[in-house]
């Protein structure tokens, strides 16, 4: 697994006015902590039916299913952020994403 390390910690370490030597700033980051960092993850509600309760919605990462009867912006089973990979990143139920899982109802 790919490891990060924030900007700020190596600036913090390099001071502006020394040069350095490649094996210098290797050690520097080397020495810099990883950063706590997660994968991004991303999905969509897809539009699955009604039933008593209302409409159900699945999550386009994980199936996960989920009556929607309030705007949310993350799936509650896997967390995968509901912006749709629809540019507006909002996450809103109410944006781009909204509109095309009731486009074809």
């Amino acid at each position: 697994m790919a490891e990060y390390i924030e900007r700020n910690e190596v600036l913090i370490r390099i001071k502006p006015d020394e040069y350095y030597h490649s094996n210098e700033v290797k050690e520097i980051l080397e020495d810099t902590p990883a950063a706590d960092v997660a994968p991004a993850v991303h999905g969509m509600w897809e539009y699955i039916g009604t039933d008593k309760k209302g409409h159900v919605y699945r999550c386009s990462h994980c199936a996960g299913r989920i009556g929607l009867d309030y705007e949310t912006a993350y799936c509650p089973n896997c967390g995968a952020k509901m912006d749709g990979g629809c540019g507006d990143g909002d996450g809103e139920i109410g944006g781009s994403a909204w509109r095309d899982l009731t486009r074809d109802r």
